[in-house]
């Protein structure tokens, strides 16, 4: 993922458009007029995050693998504690900042507001604040979810925050634990080796078993 000037590097998507909304982009246009030349090309899914675009390049197999399978281990566990868990869903962190928002990988809810929004329309966008959500990081996207979106989680104080780096030869798992015992909203930070299962800090009795979502099919002969 990466601002807007990436876009044009992406052979994927109509070039006109792009280079165009680039132009804009540059010329300082509004913010309506760029998101309209953004939502004019086929496919494209972006983020906004303090009114600059960050674009969200469709995932490798491997990292749509893994966040297919996260969503379904929590999926399993979540219906006991009354919680939802989606995947790839855009939501709006602030009410005061209406045209800002992320799309998740992975993300709970147990806001039971924000539950309510999804049960009254669940094909609108949704407002509120996860209780915890899982990034994937790919080439494109390192900086985004390792610094803006971390500072953007602490700031929405999301309960907790995981990025699961699938680039090295053995994933890890970088967790955020919100602390609000201090002066200012702090995360504590652990890395762990994404092996075994591993508790999800702030849900109890909820764990991600890393050798099934890293699991790779048997072949047949």
């Amino acid at each position: 993922m990466g601002e807007l000037s990436t876009l044009i590097q992406n052979n994927s998507f109509n070039q006109t458009l792009i280079l165009e909304a680039f132009a804009e982009y540059l010329n300082n246009a509004s913010f309506n007029r760029i998101k309209s030349l953004l939502d004019a090309v086929p496919g494209l899914r972006y983020e906004v995050v303090d009114k600059r675009f960050y674009i969200m390049p469709s995932p490798s197999p491997f990292h749509q693998s893994v966040f297919g399978r996260l969503h379904a281990q929590l999926d399993y566990q979540l219906v006991q504690y009354n919680c939802m868990a989606f995947q790839a869903l855009d939501i709006r962190l602030f009410l005061n900042q209406p045209n800002d928002y992320v799309c998740p990988d992975v993300m709970v809810i147990c806001n039971q507001d924000i539950l309510k929004q999804y049960i009254q329309d669940p094909h609108k966008r949704l407002d509120g604040v996860p209780g915890f959500i899982i990034e994937i990081l790919s080439p494109s996207n390192t900086q985004h979810d390792l610094v803006t979106k971390r500072e953007l989680y602490l700031k929405a104080q999301v309960p907790e925050y995981w990025i699961i780096d699938i680039l090295s030869d053995k994933p890890v798992l970088c967790q955020f634990v919100l602390d609000t015992k201090e002066v200012l909203p702090v995360y504590h930070e652990s890395v762990h080796d994404a092996k075994g299962t591993i508790p999800v800090t702030t849900i109890p009795g909820c764990v991600i078993d890393f050798d099934k979502v890293f699991q790779k099919p048997h072949l047949q002969p």
